[in-house]
Order: structure tokens, then sequence, then C-alpha cells
């Protein structure tokens, strides 16, 4: 796994205004993270979004396929070029560089995907070489969606189940809570992963990636401003068919 970590010219961790360079850690498994690159970056307040642009394309040219960086923000037109064009995740932190780097690896959801299918892997190994011992065989499956009010083993927040196939999930409120995440790293992989007829999203703005993601994921969504209430918005998200069937 590799994680891009940007760092001020005294090598604390900072944001990409105030960073001097970003360092790609790596590690295989559960070793320790080693620094194997750092590559110059310098970005200022004065800079137009043409030679900002430039600065992140080359930065990112040099980062050898990675795509996470940990930082001490996440917001703003920096962050939603890398996650919006250049596809990163990127995540909040302060603290113990080597705990920091072990945290986002452990809620990425790539690397849990990643980890899961090796030990599944594993697994399916070690039955095949039982089952050839005991002279039998197996089939196996692929995995399904989930449809129920299940645990996921991310460790991200989830949305409640407030009913078989129906789900809640104050956005707006975990982000308060939980700043090293954003709306991206929340919400795609209950959407990618989860079967449900109705998802019900409280938030501050409708998050720019999401009406792309939603038409690659066959899914709509209904939008109703709230008054009176800490989020300002309720995104309804359900399958096509299930939005066609209603109408």
């Amino acid at each position: 796994m590799k994680i891009a970590v940007c760092v001020d010219s005294n090598g604390n961790m900072a944001g990409l205004y105030a960073g001097a360079s970003l360092h790609l850690y790596e590690r295989e498994q559960e070793a320790l993270w080693q620094l194997t690159r750092q590559v110059p970056i310098n970005i200022s307040a004065e800079m137009d979004i043409a030679a900002v642009k430039n600065v992140l394309y080359t930065a990112v040219a040099e980062l050898e396929g990675c795509k996470i960086l940990l930082s001490t923000e996440v917001r703003g037109l920096l962050y939603s070029i890398l996650q919006e064009e250049m596809g990163f995740t990127t995540w909040k932190s302060k603290g113990d560089l080597q705990e920091q780097l072990n945290q986002v690896a452990q809620n990425d959801p790539s690397w849990v995907k990643q980890l899961a299918e090796a030990a599944a892997e594993a697994k399916r190994l070690a039955e095949e070489a039982l089952a050839s011992c005991c002279g039998g065989g197996g089939v196996g499956g692929r995995k399904k969606r989930s449809s129920s009010c299940s645990d996921n083993a991310t460790q991200l927040p989830q949305p409640e189940c407030v009913a078989e196939g129906l789900y809640r999930f104050d956005l707006e409120g975990t982000l308060a809570k939980h700043e090293h995440f954003n709306s991206q790293q929340l919400l795609i992989p209950f959407l990618e992963n989860t079967r449900f007829q109705e998802l019900e999203v409280l938030c501050g703005h409708v998050p720019r990636w999401l009406n792309k993601k939603l038409e690659e994921l066959s899914l709509v969504a209904e939008f109703e401003e709230l008054n009176g209430s800490r989020a300002a918005l309720k995104i309804r998200i359900l399958p096509k068919e299930v939005a066609e069937a209603a109408h």
C-alpha cells in the first residue's frame, strides 16, 4: 500500500498550501511504513487554477500510482481537484505519523477490500487443499451485496438501517464528528456494495461527485431543502427501478 503525506519545510504534516513536499510511504501487509520518495510541491494562494493544476499533476506523476493523500486539511479547491479529477482519496489527520498511516490503512476502503480478498483467497486455497486431502471437492461463489442491517468491516461510520431496505445517514453530523473522513469515503462504499430501496442523506450541500456516481450506479436522487435544521438539505437516493415504480 502507498500513502502520500503532505509535509512542511520542518517535516511536520501540513495542508497543501503550507506543504513543501509530498512524502511517499509504502508498506507490505503489516510491515512498518517506509519513506520511499520525496516530491517537492509549491502552491501559493496567488496562483490561478491552471497553475495549481499544473503543480498538482506534476507532483502526482511522481507518486508511483499512489491515490491516497494524508494531510491536515481535506476540503477546498485543491482537494476537490485531487478527488474529482485525479481519483484521490484524501484523509485529514494529525499526530504520530506511523499511527496515522496505520489508521488510514485500516479505514481506506480499497485497502480493506484488498486485505479481505487476500484473506478470502487464502481461505479458499486452504479449503481446496482440505477437500483434496479428503477426496472431495468444493464449489466457490461470488460475494453478493449485503441487503441486511449488518456491521461493516471497514470501520467507517455507517448509515442507520431504519427498516428493511431503508437507510438514513446524517452526513453533516458525521463529518463534524469525524473530520478525517470526507463525503466520498463515507457514502461511496455503501452505494457500491449495499442493496437498498432508499437512502436518506442529511447534508449541508450536494457533494460535487454525487451526480456522476449516481448515474454510474443507476441510482436517482430527490432533493428537499430543510428549514430550521442543522442540515440544510435532505437527499433521497433510490435505485432507478424503485423510483420509476413509485411514479
